[in-house]
């Protein structure tokens, strides 16, 4: 199949059953071309609104752990693709999906330090689901500040602080974790001065 006949076939279907396998398979087909090669996503769009969120749940979380589709969009820092994955699913789906594993793709794109990919996924949910996405703990007990901390990005931080009121950032950043050390403690102990400015900065000066 030539690419212009997939793209024309993408955007002509009629409304697709939502158990149909068929449009389960040309959904994952649309997604990978349109991540390889940079296609125009409107039909990735247009075929995920055809499904039901039980059904795109399923499609999105298959595959092995790092090649699920939002994975995949994380990883190349894809943010149009996240965006029509995560905004395709009612409001409640979308943190449930972010959060299926302890190790989020917030985490992900933090520890690299992708501040547009960690500003993209925030931008998804609500205030409410900001606040637990950014809160929730990976397996070594590390919030996605944590690991924007190792990852050493600036405007990582400044993007995930950005959602806190300030009292809220004094019980994150004080908060003590595994290792017996704050997020501030931390920065001072790995000697992340530019980090650790941007933080107290964040902080109230009285």
């Amino acid at each position: 199949m030539d690419l212009p006949f997939f793209v024309a076939e993408a955007t002509s279907h009629q409304k697709m059953s939502d158990t149909s396998a068929e449009s389960v398979a040309e959904m994952m087909k649309l997604y990978i071309r349109s991540l390889s090669l940079n296609l125009d996503i409107q039909p990735l769009e247009n075929l995920l609104n055809k499904l039901s969120d039980e059904v795109k749940m399923k499609v999105i979380m298959q595959e092995d752990e790092w090649c699920k589709p939002l994975r995949c969009a994380v990883t190349s820092s894809h943010t149009d693709i996240i965006t029509v994955i995560l905004m395709s699913l009612e409001p409640v789906n979308r943190l449930q999906l972010l959060t299926i594993r302890e190790f989020t793709p917030l985490h992900q794109a933090a520890f690299y330090g992708n501040f547009k990919v960690v500003r993209c996924i925030l931008n998804c949910l609500s205030a409410e689901q900001q606040l637990t996405l950014i809160t929730t703990q990976d397996e070594e007990y590390k919030t996605a500040v944590h690991r924007a901390l190792q990852g050493g990005s600036s405007d990582t931080i400044r993007v995930l602080l950005k959602c806190f009121t300030v009292n809220q950032r004094v019980s994150l950043l004080s908060e003590l974790h595994a290792n017996g050390r704050s997020v501030v403690q931390e920065a001072a102990w790995l000697g992340y001065s530019k980090l650790l400015t941007v933080i107290l900065q964040s902080l109230p000066t009285y």
